[in-house]
């Protein structure tokens, strides 16, 4: 994750979500949903992501962590809107 520029969040009442800390966190989180899917953005540079596993699969976690990386290695996050 650190590779990505993404820090895991753990505050001490997190929930079913998992967080990630990136220092462009409004265009990486714009870069998923443009890419399929689903996460919620927190200012000032917070990404959230559900993995609930009633229905997510680990195919779709994995489609989501590649696609993560191919954000970072080509910098989509930076990408004008």
């Amino acid at each position: 994750l650190k590779k990505m520029g993404l820090k895991v969040y753990e505050p001490k009442a997190r929930g079913g979500h998992v967080a990630f800390l990136h220092e462009y966190g409004f265009g990486f989180s714009k870069a998923l949903i443009e890419a399929g899917f689903i996460c919620d953005y927190r200012s000032p540079n917070l990404i959230r992501l559900c993995l609930n596993p009633l229905y997510i699969s680990m195919d779709e976690i994995e489609s989501c962590i590649k696609e993560m990386q191919f954000i970072e290695k080509n910098a989509l996050y930076l990408k004008p809107e």
